[in-house]
């Protein structure tokens, strides 16, 4: 390669310089300053090899090559560093004073790379005092550097130190910014999942919340429940106890004049308003502590047919029947489910003063562990208020003008006993939605059907009831039935009258117990100490209160038979014939 003169003219000088600084403001970041810088000189200056050093973290990096180190653009044959201080280019950056080394073979600091250079120009590259980088040229002539390359190399070298400490400091100031920016990206993504975290935890405690409001409110109504239970119950057997005298003398009165038409009219009219009361005292009794439902399998799919149907005959209300045909059974208290149907269907006819469709679904669900039976009434009435939801289901709560409100507050009371759910809402298009949820039945016992009544046998009977008027109407219907009656007035009267009665030729065959004698022995008691005299003797338990636990539940406590107050002549021949079958 032809030398470079070693002393140009000053407007030759000028020239290459000009050069070199307007290559310099052609460039925009680091690297592009870098790699023109090497070119620019290696062109300018005609050189075999020229690379730019930069000082990074105590050691020069080869950052921009021209010639050999070069082979393709911006690419560097066999990058080395070196640390500051050791070979020439070490030295250079470390004394900050240009050198020339005329034989490199000769100059034992001299570090061979892929160009095995013989002689060897270093200046540093200052700014303010500090050693920025190191140009280095190297050719494979000895004695190929003088002054005058050494001079213009240093021209070269004060004019980039500025250029290149910009550079570096603006290289310096993208990178915090980068890290600034990913630093922020990352805190975001974290702000956004901390965010996203605390809304759900949010969500969640707004769930908790309304769950906690919905026990409260549940617990809330029960206490109102259980707070009327006392008073309910003990109205319900008091009234139910009446009511029983009254229904047995009619049933006295029909069978000693069974051919006057006139009396059997008004017999029926008297037995039907009793029956109407019984009713009433049905409702009372489920806010009794002790109204638990009496269970048997049913089809739920007959009951809702049968009841609604009878409460819209003879209205302007249509009905529309949505219920599965694959509906499980049920386990439940037929009479208590038949009232809460009964309820929901009378409340939505009475809110379609101008006519209107019911509709009525029924179908399996799992709203409830171990599945379920979520049945919905909807009506086309004004619907529920906001204000009101929250209250349908209270006792004595009612917007009706000759309303009791007991109809919803029973039906919430059933339907907690069944272990089941009632809610109450508006439909979106106007109208009332009542969602009732009960859980299907785990027994293996086929649906309740209707049973032949066999013909009752004569038998000695001791009735035990604490109500003179219950006593002797009772008694009078056993004997129409063909049965022998000794009568008691509470427990411990009965106890007495089976045990002198044992070793007679007639003894007691079966037992009808009231549960409840007030300041007495009561039927459970009183069958305990008869069964410790004969345990095999069966028992009918009576009462105008549905006891927990009794009632629902009579084997339990020794008990064949249920007999609820009030009832008429043909319920006490079920029984009976039902007991006479077991």
């Amino acid at each position: 390669m032809a030398d470079r003169p070693l002393t140009l003219g000053p407007k030759a000088e000028l020239q290459i310089l000009e050069r070199f600084a307007i290559s310099l403001l052609q460039q925009q970041t680091l690297d592009d300053l870098l790699w023109g810088m090497a070119r620019t000189l290696g062109e300018l200056m005609l050189l075999e090899d020229c690379v730019i050093y930069l000082v990074v973290d105590g050691e020069l990096q080869q950052r921009a090559a021209f010639g050999i180190k070069n082979p393709d653009a911006r690419e560097i044959l066999g990058p080395i560093s070196i640390p500051i201080g050791h070979g020439v280019t070490g030295t250079v950056a470390a004394t900050g004073r240009a050198e020339i080394v005329a034989d490199t073979r000769a100059d034992s600091r001299y570090i061979a790379d892929q160009f095995d250079g013989c002689s060897e120009l270093a200046v540093p590259v200052i700014y303010q005092g500090e050693v920025l980088a190191v140009l280095d040229a190297e050719s494979r002539e000895a004695g190929r550097f003088h002054e005058g390359h050494k001079k213009q190399f240093m021209s070269c070298a004060n004019i980039a130190a500025p250029r290149i400490a910009f550079a570096i400091e603006e290289q310096q100031r993208r990178q915090v910014e980068s890290a600034l920016q990913e630093a922020n990206e990352r805190l975001e993504v974290r702000v956004r999942q901390r965010t996203k975290a605390l809304m759900e935890a949010v969500a969640r405690l707004e769930d908790e919340a309304r769950e906690r409001e919905r026990l409260q409110a549940e617990a809330l109504r029960a206490q109102k429940l259980e707070s009327l239970g006392l008073l309910a119950g003990g109205l319900a057997h008091d009234f139910n106890n009446l009511l029983q005298g009254i229904l047995t003398h009619l049933e006295q009165i029909r069978l000693e004049h069974p051919s006057s038409r006139a009396t059997s009219e008004f017999v029926d009219a008297a037995q039907t308003a009793c029956l109407r009361a019984r009713d009433l005292t049905a409702q009372l009794q489920t806010f009794a502590r002790g109204g638990a439902p009496v269970r048997e399998v049913h089809d739920l799919a007959t009951i809702l047919r049968e009841t609604v149907e009878f409460c819209v005959r003879g209205s302007n209300i249509t009905v529309a029947f949505d219920i599965a045909a694959d509906l499980s059974p049920v386990s439940v208290d037929s009479t208590q489910i038949s009232q809460v149907i009964q309820n929901l269907a009378i409340n939505a006819v009475e809110a379609m003063v101008g006519g209107g469709r019911l509709w009525v679904a029924a179908s399996n669900s799992e709203a409830l562990p171990g599945g379920s039976i979520t049945v919905t009434v909807r009506d086309e009435g004004p619907g529920i208020p906001a204000e009101h939801r929250n209250k349908v289901f209270d006792p004595y709560f009612t917007t009706k003008t000759e309303g009791t409100g007991l109809g919803l507050a029973s039906a919430y009371g059933i339907i907690h006993r069944h272990g089941g759910r009632l809610t109450a809402g508006s439909a979106a298009g106007g109208g009332a939605v009542i969602t009732l949820v009960l859980p299907v039945t785990v027994e293996d016992a086929s649906v309740s059907g209707t049973i032949t009544e066999p013909a009752l046998p004569a038998m000695h009977v001791l009735l035990m009831d604490d109500d003179e008027l219950v006593r002797v109407g009772t008694s009078s219907l056993l004997r129409r039935l063909g049965m022998r009656v000794t009568l008691a007035r509470d427990g411990r009267e009965a106890i007495e009258r089976f045990e002198s009665r044992i070793d007679s030729d007639d003894p007691v065959e079966l037992a009808i117990l009231d549960l409840t004698v007030p300041g007495g022995l009561g039927g459970v008691d009183a069958l305990r100490a008869i069964h410790a005299l004969d345990p095999e003797l069966p028992a009918i338990v009576c009462s105008g209160y549905s006891q927990a636990g009794v009632m629902a539940d009579p084997a339990r406590y020794g008990f064949t038979g249920v007999l609820p107050k009030p009832f008429q002549v043909a319920d006490l021949a079920r029984v009976l014939a039902d007991v006479v079958r077991r």
